[in-house]
């Protein structure tokens, strides 16, 4: 469920890491001359966690009930942020 404090927690947590990323790509790229492969493992394995964390959550429907039937979640979710939470976690190198 969305108010879950597992849920709760977990968004807190991609927010720190798209603010990780946020400050550490651009000083990455410009900077840092070795290896950040294990680093950059970590940041794309918690976005790909959060896509497969995405296809099983429930959401609110017009009339604030929430669904919990896999089928209408995965419609939801692929019809709205999948393709763009893809893009975003692929990795760029």
């Amino acid at each position: 469920m969305p108010t879950s404090i597992f849920y709760l927690t977990w968004v807190i947590i991609m927010m720190f890491m798209i603010a990780v990323m946020m400050i550490y790509l651009p000083y990455s790229i410009v900077f840092v001359d070795g290896n950040t492969e294990s680093f950059d493992l970590v940041i794309d394995i918690f976005f790909w966690v959060d896509i497969i964390l995405s296809f099983n959550l429930s959401f609110k429907n017009e009339e604030d009930k929430y669904i919990t039937k896999r089928s209408e979640i995965f419609i939801n979710y692929v019809t709205g942020w999948f393709i763009l939470d893809i893009i975003a976690s692929f990795p760029y190198q």
